[in-house]
């Protein structure tokens, strides 16, 4: 794991950590690459097991154009994207990079910004994941099944008569006949279904394996691997206490800077009407802990902002580095109905006293008044999709997942097969064809195992 700690907007050093999961051999020559890539590099090594080390690497700022992964911002930041990096991930030699854009973007915006990055940042391979809106209260709300009784009951009779076989068996005529309802009513229930069952697969939740609801109702966790772990706070964090008093706007917070009693700098961005912009703004300038405040960017829609803050209070995350050190890295911090959704890589193993108790010491120093572990899962299984009786090929999930960000399984669809097929690069027969097989396949496989 990868996460930069300070991008150098204070000190004029970039510092990052880096956490490896290994034998001690392969520490050892990670180690030596850090050090022997430039010679003024310095690495120290924070903590080191058997098992896994953690690496603190500072590299002095020279003016000269970053490479690799670290000129990923930049590429975005031309398109007029401004990205929140999350922890970089690498498992058995694959990268995996997840960014937040916080606030509305056309997907086509998104895929046009990433068509630059192979070349931008030297990568022999690469593909697009997922691109998706972020529904911070879909991790606390969402059915992990997902379809109500009539949708489902529905699909598993379509699916036996041979609807979705390749070609198909039955219409839609012979479904209608066979439920007693006219076409359009089945129609509409079997594209919500298949809709719900696209979307848990290209974006599926995390295994929900806790539930803070009481002090002894916590799952337990492994302590030979690490986790990561999302958290439902209330209480003074950051904007939430004010977006509680305006409705239907949220916020992202995101650290550029965590450096304990130093001075730290964040982006904050509030997606919210003007009037409640500027009062954000007025109330922001009066926080004891905001030593900087500059706007970068301001629309009717959103408002972007750099800070810097000291001390304590709402908007300086002292409470966190008081309280995890570098055993735990913040992701983005998203602000939704007066709650902060809180999510963090544990870099280090916990079992689930240790993790519990230093959970509630970060409650006591942050004066949350309210918290509960809504998820969490281990980083070894990474992002990967249940597994499937037949699985879907890398092409038929690549345009599946790219057909669900245009819109394409939308009501009314956002997109059509064409402009899939533009996007790609290829023909709309081919299009067909694969999406036609992936549903297939999820289909079979939702009605085999569930999600």
């Amino acid at each position: 794991m990868y996460r930069t700690l300070d991008t150098g907007e204070l000190h004029r050093r970039h510092r990052a950590l880096v956490v490896v999961h290994a034998p001690p051999e392969a520490q050892a020559e990670l180690s030596r690459e850090l050090r022997a890539a430039r010679p003024d590099v310095v690495v120290e090594i924070l903590h080191q097991s058997s098992q896994d080390a953690t690496l603190l690497v500072e590299t002095p700022l020279d003016g000269s154009a970053p490479a690799g992964l670290a000129a990923l911002p930049g590429v975005l930041a031309q398109h007029g994207l401004v990205a929140l990096l999350d922890p970089i991930l690498a498992v058995e030699g694959r990268v995996r990079v997840r960014f937040v854009v916080p606030r509305a973007t056309d997907p086509q915006e998104v895929l046009r910004a990433l068509q630059d990055v192979p070349r931008a940042c030297g990568f022999a391979d690469f593909r697009i994941q997922r691109i998706g809106t972020l529904a911070p209260a879909a991790h606390v709300k969402a059915a992990r099944r997902g379809l109500p009784p009539e949708q489902e009951s529905l699909l598993a009779l379509a699916a036996s008569m041979g609807y979705y076989q390749t070609p198909k068996v039955v219409t839609l005529e012979d479904i209608s006949r066979a439920v007693g309802l006219s076409i359009s009513p089945v129609h509409k229930r079997l594209k919500a279904a298949e809709e719900t069952i696209v979307a848990q697969h290209v974006a599926p939740s995390p295994e929900e394996v806790a539930r803070r609801r009481s002090r002894n109702g916590h799952g337990r966790i492994e302590p030979t691997s690490p986790w990561e772990i999302i958290l439902r706070v209330r209480g003074d964090v950051g904007p939430a206490a004010f977006l509680a008093q305006a409705p239907g706007a949220h916020a992202a917070l995101h650290a550029l800077s965590v450096d304990g009693a130093r001075q730290q700098a964040y982006v904050l961005v509030v997606c919210a009407p003007e009037e409640a912009q500027s009062k954000l703004l007025a109330a922001l300038e009066d926080r004891a802990e905001v030593a900087q405040l500059q706007v970068v960017e301001r629309t009717s829609t959103h408002v972007t902002c750099r800070m810097v803050t000291r001390e304590r209070g709402a908007y300086a995350l002292s409470w966190w580095c008081d309280t995890w050190g570098n055993d735990a890295t913040l992701r983005a911090i998203v602000f939704e109905n007066g709650e902060a959704h809180v999510r963090a890589l544990l870099s280090r193993p916990h079992t689930s006293e240790r993790l519990m108790a230093r959970l509630q010491a970060c409650a006591h120093a942050a004066g949350w008044s309210d918290w509960e572990v809504v998820a969490l899962r281990s980083l070894a299984t990474g992002a990967t999709p249940p597994a499937w009786p037949d699985p879907l090929t890398q092409r038929q999930l690549e345009v599946l997942r790219v057909a669900h960000a245009l819109g394409y399984y939308r009501t009314p669809r956002g997109c059509t097969l064409e402009h899939v097929a533009g996007t790609l690069g290829v023909s709309a027969n081919a299009i067909h064809k694969n999406l036609v097989l992936a549903e297939s396949k999820l289909i079979a496989g939702y009605l085999a195992n569930g999600l």
